[in-house]
């Protein structure tokens, strides 16, 4: 049995030509038979079976779907967009979703685009949108151990005997750490531990760490400038930028959970153990255990000692003073063509992470220019369950001025300025409404003719 086909005949008797433009107006009247085929354009006629009139209204055909109704006139188009994405149809969705509501019923030139632009450009929509945008990796070339040393806090469960921090200590190219067990995370207990971990190892170049109370503080800082060591803060909001010592802390907290199972309760107890562990396990990116990377010379297992090796069996008693110099100086040679190969190998890991990086993640595309408009990322959001509902972005803000590679500062549109500056990760360009606007001013010029 077929299916009934709509029978249009008795509706092409009138058509309301003031409701449409261009080429949809020459389908009308040649429809309902105002005008011969000769005196409209060549496209209209060609197109005119395309086109249907029912009640006056224009509508589109298209087999096997319900005729689509042409809407000409910016402001029609821009009410019906308005109805589908703001209003009680709406519910904000995106564009793609906004276009699937309007795409069965209506019709016109450009409708995709429209719907794109009108939906981006939605304060709403962007002030609770997911989007997160990264900056590209900078991969950092570091020449030698020590050269670059990343300190930082990790929160950990409270211990029996009240300690809750572990503060540690990693080399950005050997990867060898040192950590210990704080109860408090006060200025006072990292200045005691950085300074001695400073004078053991007295080779060191530059501290790296983020912007947590425990490291911006008198103490520290003054610290760090009467040793002569510069100590270099990260952006907020920016963890990539101390991902050696960042990505460490899951691995100690791995291995402290393995080795206090039964023990939690005590688990500083463990951590020199699992330090221990950790310097004297090879990294992937160096091919090297880090205590010799760290230290120029090569460690011995306590299994050694029941189980001899090579190294151990290769000891003579009998070699002179001058043998034992001549030997050490080739190795101390052999160390240093070493250390160049590792630092290239490193370097190339890191480059290979930066096209991972740039393949998984939404780059920006273009760096942020003064003058633009932006959105701050709600980051505060991200740790609160009672924050859920609240804005994701903040803003718009104006940005007045480039601090860094990374890092800028803002202002409110009426120009009171934050007290702050802001990474740029946090940081998303604001679409205004500019070329609403502008649809309907033309709209309104139009009519006004």
């Amino acid at each position: 049995m077929c299916d009934a086909q709509p029978d249009f005949r008795q509706e092409q008797e009138f058509f309301f030509i003031k409701s449409y433009d261009g080429i949809f107006r020459e389908s009308g009247v040649l429809l309902v038979g105002n005008k011969d085929g000769h005196e409209v354009s060549p496209k209209a006629r060609e197109e005119a079976d395309k086109y249907v009139l029912r009640r006056g209204h224009l509508f589109r055909k298209e087999e096997g779907l319900t005729p689509r109704r042409v809407v000409c006139g910016r402001t029609r188009q821009v009410d019906i967009i308005q109805a589908m994405h703001d209003e009680l149809a709406g519910g904000h969705r995106s564009s793609k979703g906004t276009l699937a509501k309007i795409t069965p019923l209506y019709y016109w030139s450009g409708m995709g685009s429209m719907v794109a632009i009108y939906c981006q450009t939605c304060r709403i929509c962007q002030e609770r949108s997911t989007t997160r945008v990264f900056g590209p990796l900078r991969p950092t070339r570091v020449l030698g151990p020590g050269h670059m040393v990343h300190l930082d806090l990790a929160v950990m469960p409270v211990s029996t005997k009240g300690y809750r921090y572990i503060l540690d200590a990693r080399d950005n190219l050997s990867g060898f750490v040192e950590a210990v067990a704080l109860k408090k995370k006060t200025g006072l207990a990292v200045v005691d531990w950085v300074e001695d971990f400073y004078l053991r190892h007295p080779f060191i170049r530059r501290f790296i760490a983020d912007n947590g109370t425990e490291f911006v503080n008198q103490d520290v800082l003054n610290t760090c400038k009467r040793l002569g060591m510069p100590l270099k803060l990260i952006e907020p909001y920016h963890p990539e930028a101390n991902t050696p010592v960042e990505r460490g802390h899951q691995t100690l907290k791995n291995t402290i959970a393995k080795l206090a199972a039964d023990d939690l309760g005590n688990w500083p107890k463990y951590l020199r153990q699992v330090v221990f562990a950790e310097n004297v396990t090879p990294k992937r990116t160096t091919g090297c255990v880090p205590t010799e990377l760290w230290y120029g010379r090569e460690i011995d297992f306590p299994i050694e000692t029941l189980v001899p090796t090579w190294n151990k069996l290769e000891e003579d008693p009998l070699l002179t003073t001058k043998q034992l110099i001549e030997a050490r100086c080739e190795q101390a040679v052999k160390n240093e063509e070493a250390l160049e190969e590792i630092v290239n190998r490193v370097f190339d890991s890191r480059m290979k992470d930066k096209t991972r990086w740039n393949q998984l993640k939404n780059i920006r595309k273009e760096p942020l220019q003064v003058g633009e408009m932006v959105l701050v990322r709600n980051s505060a959001l991200e740790s609160t369950w009672s924050g859920q509902l609240g804005r994701r972005f903040k803003g718009p803000y104006r940005v007045t001025k480039r601090m860094g590679m990374n890092t800028f500062e803002v202002e409110d549109l009426d120009g009171t300025s934050i007290k702050r500056s802001f990474s740029a990760q946090r940081l998303v360009k604001f679409l205004s409404r500019d070329p609403v606007e502008q649809w309907l001013q033309e709209a309104q010029d139009k009519e006004a003719k």
